[in-house]
């Protein structure tokens, strides 16, 4: 009796041992299947919240993650190494004996998945976007080994004590009765898996072996009902990830839906995953290719040589008919048994607009929406792949005088005459002519199959009749004109970078000698336009340096010499000490609107200049200043010159403004106002290079000027009769107008008593002085005063 008790000890220990081990592997293994499955069940939803990078959805992820079964901690990583969302359940330590006897000599549980998000565009690599790293739970593990070894101890037992007592009764009584009885208990235990449809009953209460068996049954029965529940809860938990990920998940057999998500069922237009499930065709979701076959559809069930599919952007369908766009990725899956393709779905409709977007913004004029710069030189280089030689070309325009548009009209004003420039440019072209708008005040037109240069002269033509209309601007009626420069390839350039810079440079070239035909490109103007390039940076820089000098040619009274005023003449000195020509300078900053801060630097030095003559020689005469045809179309001018008064304490009437005849003529009705603006103020206004223009004399008296200057040019022919002649003419027009006339250029006494005779009221000329700087001027006055001529 002894030994056998023995053996049924030891048989009793190594069963246990074999449950133990047993229990912990099935134990182990669940918790890998089930950290596996969570990861697996979220990866897609990861990319998607890390590429997106997607704060709240990347948390509600790491969150239902950390609430799983045997997950303790869920981490998302970005590609730096920082953690993007971080979930952790409390949980105690376990018992350090327990958890060693777990994990000693196994797999470790922790998962870190690496993210990655496929391409989407041709050619697009794929990134990785992170990681999700997922710490397993060995708490929870710990006790679920312990509730199963406990369960396999008590099956153990009961497994014993039910074959001790079967011995023991056979050996005993040598009865079939009991046997029979717990057979027939047994079945009746075995008809119901309810618990507590057993609990109902008086079995379990028994006190005989039958009561014993019904009691380990009924918590066999307990450990399945718990099994199910936790299955049970497992696809609950999964579902609630799949329903909360952003990606519309939908799995289908032949296009028969087996299972959709509520994101797939918002996408394609139902109220939610059941409705769709029931109603939905699946292969209505497919827009028609042009055969007629789903568009985008890959059939992975049909084909061995390919388990899944990746579809960058393809269109689909919703439910009442509206297409919207999709990057879609498929792959065989194992549902029920039977292969099916499960699909996921990302609606990337807004995505693809804003990129559409996006590239509008890069390759269009916000302005005008006309191609720009890049878009044009894009096209010319597609273009040029085709050409024949000479049939071509570019014309390059410039609008004109737009930096004092900007300044009469505002910077909003501005863009709406550029904008209606282009509209009107842009109705004159036809075929595959190209018309794009390039920085500031400029377009460009390309020109297919040209005949010859005469095109492009004619198409500026015919843009030149366009703008004699006038633009209404804000109420004001505004007229304009172009400049026009033109290659044609491959004469005036290789490429499309060189053929667009050679028409540019004609423009500018066109724009400096204020042409009114088209300018075509040569090889010297490419070195004209590096050294304009030159000017206009090293004046910048003399106008930013304060380099620039102000110098003075005084004005005599031609009857007694003394003298009654000074002209201002810009100069720019060379680090030699000599002077750049202002006939070199002028016309550039002219072109690009630089001539505005020159006359602003003119005239606030001549005040500060006039101000210390007073004070040191108790002298003030007028200082006439110059003023271009481009500081005629600005505002600015009048309240620079007030400011600079006021600043320097001196009255309006020591400056007087100069403007060539030309300038009043070509813009007469603009230039009116301003004159009469300024002289109302108190500046007095001369006519400069008088004799050159084309006035007449009906324009002439309504110009509001206080005097003539006679060009040098016949003053140099005054001795001369015909120059005589005309001399005689101007200055009595200008008495007949009640004005002063103004003889320049006087070289000679010969020229001087000349004109003197013919009644000039002036004279200005190296005769009496050369231009001099403010010391020289200032000790020339001191010498005219003591010679009594001030």
């Amino acid at each position: 009796m002894a030994w056998t008790a023995v053996v049924s000890l030891t048989l009793f220990i190594v069963v246990l041992s074999i449950s133990l081990e047993m229990t912990i592997r099935h134990a182990w293994t669940r918790a890998d299947k089930a950290i596996t499955d969570n990861l697996d069940a979220v990866q897609g939803a990861a990319e998607e919240a890390m590429w997106t990078f997607n704060l709240q959805q990347a948390t509600r992820l790491v969150q239902g993650l950390a609430g799983g079964e045997f997950i303790r901690t869920a981490i998302l990583i970005d590609s730096q190494g920082d953690h993007v969302a971080e979930a952790a359940r409390n949980v105690g330590q376990g018992d350090w004996l327990s958890r060693s006897l777990l994990t000693r000599d196994r797999p470790d549980l922790a998962r870190n998945q690496t993210l990655i998000r496929q391409g989407t565009l041709d050619g697009e690599a794929d990134q990785p976007v992170g990681t999700l790293a997922l710490q397993p739970d060995y708490t929870a593990l710990h006790a679920l080994v312990l509730e199963q070894f406990i369960k396999a101890v008590w099956a153990v037992s009961l497994l014993g004590l039910v074959l001790t007592v079967s011995i023991f009764v056979i050996a005993l009584l040598t009865t079939a009765r009991p046997l029979r009885r717990l057979a027939a208990t047994i079945r009746e235990i075995g008809g119901s898996l309810n618990p507590g449809a057993l609990m109902a009953g008086d079995l379990i209460n028994r006190d005989d072996e039958i009561g014993q068996v019904a009691r380990a049954f009924l918590s066999t029965v307990r450990d399945l009902a718990h099994r199910t529940q936790e299955s049970e809860d497992a696809q609950t938990k999964l579902q609630n990830i799949l329903d909360g990920s952003i990606q519309a998940i939908a799995v289908h057999r032949n296009f028969k839906l087996l299972f959709a998500n509520d994101a797939a069922a918002r996408m394609f237009g139902y109220a939610d995953a059941a409705e769709m499930l029931d109603e939905c065709d699946f292969r209505q979701t497919f827009a028609n290719a042009a055969d007629g076959s789903p568009e985008g559809f890959v059939d992975l069930l049909t084909r061995d040589d390919m388990d899944e599919a990746h579809l960058l952007t393809r269109p689909r369908l919703r439910r009442d008919g509206t297409r919207f766009l999709a990057e879609i990725a498929a792959r065989k899956i194992r549902w029920k048994g039977e292969w099916a393709v499960q699909t996921a779905l990302i609606d990337v409709t807004a995505r693809v607009r804003a990129e559409q977007e996006l590239r509008d913004l890069a390759t269009r004029d916000a302005l005008t929406h006309l191609p720009n710069k890049a878009l044009f030189l894009e096209q010319l280089s597609f273009v040029l792949r085709d050409a024949r030689p000479g049939r071509l070309g570019i014309l390059f325009i410039n609008v004109n005088r737009m930096t004092g548009f900007n300044d009469a009209l505002g910077l909003a004003g501005g863009d709406e005459l550029l904008r209606q420039i282009g509209e009107r440019l842009r109705s004159q072209l036809s075929g595959r002519s190209v018309i794009a708008k390039f920085p500031g005040d400029k377009f460009a037109v390309l020109m297919h199959n040209i005949d010859d240069e005469s095109d492009l002269i004619a198409l500026a033509q015919r843009f030149d009749d366009l703008l004699q209309a006038r633009f209404n601007i804000g109420g004001e009626k505004v007229q304009t004109t172009l400049s026009y420069g033109a290659a044609v390839w491959p004469f005036d350039g290789r490429n499309a970078e060189e053929l667009t810079l050679s028409a540019e440079r004609a423009c500018v070239s066109a724009n400096v000698r204020r042409a009114r035909e088209v300018v075509f490109s040569d090889q010297s103007m490419n070195i004209e336009a590096s050294r304009r390039y030159e000017i206009e940076r090293r004046l910048a820089e003399a106008l930013t340096n304060g380099t620039l000098e102000v110098h003075y040619q005084p004005k005599v009274r031609a009857s007694d010499g003394r003298l009654v005023g000074a002209e201002a003449l810009i100069r720019w000195p060379n680090a030699d000490n000599t002077y750049i020509s202002p006939a070199e300078f002028i016309p550039v900053a002219e072109s690009t609107g630089q001539i505005l801060d020159v006359g602003r630097f003119v005239i606030r030095q001549v005040c500060a200049d006039q101000e210390r003559l007073a004070r040191e020689t108790g002298l003030m005469v007028p200082v006439a200043v110059n003023v271009s045809a481009i500081q005629f179309q600005n505002d600015d001018m009048l309240r620079t010159a007030r400011q600079a008064l006021e600043a320097h304490r001196i009255p309006p009437s020591a400056l007087q403004f100069e403007v060539t005849e030309s300038a009043t003529m070509d813009q007469i009705d603009e230039v009116i106002p301003m004159l009469a603006g300024l002289r109302t103020f108190g500046i007095q206004i001369a006519i400069d290079d008088f004799g050159t223009g084309y006035s007449s004399l009906s324009h002439l008296k309504r110009l509001p000027i206080d005097y003539l200057k006679l060009d040098r040019s016949f003053t140099r022919d005054v001795l001369g009769d015909d120059g005589r002649s005309i001399a005689s003419a101007i200055v009595g027009l200008g008495h007949a107008l009640n004005l002063k006339v103004i003889a320049e250029g006087v070289e000679t006494e010969d020229e001087a008593e000349a004109l003197r005779r013919l009644g000039y009221d002036e004279f200005q000329g190296y005769l009496f002085a050369r231009p001099i700087p403010i010391t020289e001027y200032q000790a020339w006055i001191l010498a005219q005063r003591v010679t009594g001529r001030s």
